[in-house]
């Protein structure tokens, strides 16, 4: 991770405007759904996911912008960081257990987001955010009722967690060597 305030706020800025992308897309593949594809039983629930997103980045966006004369200081970056980490690893969570739980395409997103928190936390952050990540899938299986049974979907479970934690590890790996 870079201790630059002036970094991270520029990586904050960057992801900002991915999450434009990113919501507007989950609710427009909601809006197609619900008025022609028909993939999705609830396909209301993508278009509300979509909007939330959207919702909270405008509101990250705002603090983000009202930190600008902060940029000297690292500890409100930070949080707002972690904040945004969290966010999008709820949002994730909710598609993956919508589109398949142990078997949902878009669990390899998960990935993205630990690079993500590489790039932008503290070494023990990042850990933290893959132990989130972890804790909030497993738990949104449990809740749901798609907790793996079989010996196939279980290993396959366990072989996600093992890429989540493997990711922070290179991805940290890579940063420190870069430095």
């Amino acid at each position: 991770m870079n201790r630059d305030p002036k970094f991270l706020y520029l990586q904050l800025r960057w992801f900002t405007r991915l999450r434009w992308v990113a919501g507007t897309t989950v609710a427009a593949i909601a809006l197609l759904d619900h008025g022609w594809i028909r993939a999705y039983e609830h396909s209301e629930w993508l278009l509300d996911l979509g909007i939330g997103v959207l919702a909270y980045n405008a509101i990250l966006w705002l603090l983000l912008h009202g930190i600008i004369g902060a940029v000297g200081k690292r500890m409100p970056l930070l949080l707002l960081a972690w904040a945004q980490l969290l966010l999008d690893l709820g949002s994730l969570t909710l598609l993956v257990l919508w589109n398949g739980g142990v078997h949902s395409p878009i669990t390899g997103f998960f990935v993205f987001q630990m690079v993500f928190a590489s790039l932008l936390l503290p070494r023990p952050m990042a850990y933290a955010s893959a132990a989130s990540a972890i804790a909030l899938y497993a738990g949104g299986l449990t809740l749901t009722h798609r907790a793996p049974l079989s010996l196939h979907d279980q290993l396959l479970l366990g072989g996600q967690v093992v890429v989540i934690v493997v990711t922070v590890f290179l991805a940290n790996h890579i940063m420190r060597g870069l430095r």
